[in-house]
């Protein structure tokens, strides 16, 4: 059966904020996912011996979604019982500890959540990111592959 790892993020927020929680997210979800071995980790060796591991033999598709969109997509995944990932508007800056009283402090209708991400099968997961699009980023910028 296929797999595949699923990240939605909300258009709303700014890159630098996405690609933190994209990371966060990312590392959560691998640290606490009951699939971890399903995960399919490689370590790939160069033609010298050195190693580069942990990466997935999965897809990993990155989606762009607005808040409500990404609140209906995590209530999918509890009922689907699939494990996920997020990261709160309440986990932008002040440390973990101000963040996890932060986040206390406020009802699940009032956070918002940047980043949501989720590993499972992928026939349980296509049906439940339909209404998402492909994250498509406005400019690139950096070296393209394989200039030096």
């Amino acid at each position: 059966m296929s797999k595949k790892f699923v990240v939605v993020l909300n258009k709303s927020y700014a890159a630098d904020q996405l690609l933190s929680a994209l990371g966060h997210v990312t590392a959560g979800l691998a640290a606490n996912s009951p699939e971890r071995e399903a995960m399919g980790f490689v370590v790939y060796r160069d033609a010298q011996g050195e190693t580069y591991p942990n990466i997935s033999e999965w897809p990993f598709i990155v989606l762009r979604g607005n808040g409500s969109g990404i609140k209906r997509f995590r209530a999918d995944l509890l009922a689907a019982d699939l494990s996920y990932s997020c990261y709160l508007d309440t986990m932008i800056s002040g440390g973990s500890a101000a963040q996890v009283a932060a986040t206390a402090t406020q009802n699940s209708d009032n956070l918002q959540i940047l980043a949501l991400a989720t590993f499972g099968d992928a026939a349980k997961i296509d049906p439940l990111t339909k209404k998402f699009s492909l994250w498509k980023p406005a400019a690139t910028s950096g070296n393209p592959a394989g200039e030096s």
